[in-house]
């Protein structure tokens, strides 16, 4: 049997190699951009938005009642109450959530005392919630 190659087949193998080189470096560049860009879910917990609540503080003396009058329930280990208060810095501890239609009494420590309800995250950020200063 008489085999004849006809054409010129040399540096075929070499050309797929770099091209095959080539696609996965674009890939791999997409890949990490995507990541970098944060354009896909990396599955991290603990980064949450701030609660949407409507807490309110009145103040009557030397007592401040807070109140959540409507919005998203929030943990209550998330809540603190901070200022002029008795035992400051305080949690709402009462509950396991807060929820609309719950309130906390705390004493002050003057009348003219500042209450602030500070909400902080699993990754330990602090967004105040309410205050009333004074």
């Amino acid at each position: 049997m008489d085999v004849n190659i006809t054409g010129n087949d040399r540096g075929v193998s070499p050309v797929v190699g770099v091209v095959l080189l080539v696609g996965i470096t674009v890939i791999l560049a997409a890949a990490v951009t995507v990541f970098a860009l944060g354009l896909v879910d990396d599955g991290q917990t603990g980064i949450d938005d701030e609660p949407d609540a409507n807490i309110t503080i009145v103040t009557d003396g030397t007592t401040a009642t807070i109140a959540h009058d409507g919005g998203e329930e929030i943990d209550a280990s998330a809540l603190t109450i901070d200022g002029d208060v008795e035992d400051a810095p305080k949690e709402w501890a009462e509950y396991g959530t807060v929820e609309e239609g719950d309130t906390l009494e705390v004493t002050l420590t003057d009348s003219d005392g500042d209450v602030f309800v500070v909400w902080t995250s699993d990754i330990g950020e602090e967004t105040l919630l309410a205050s009333n200063q004074g």
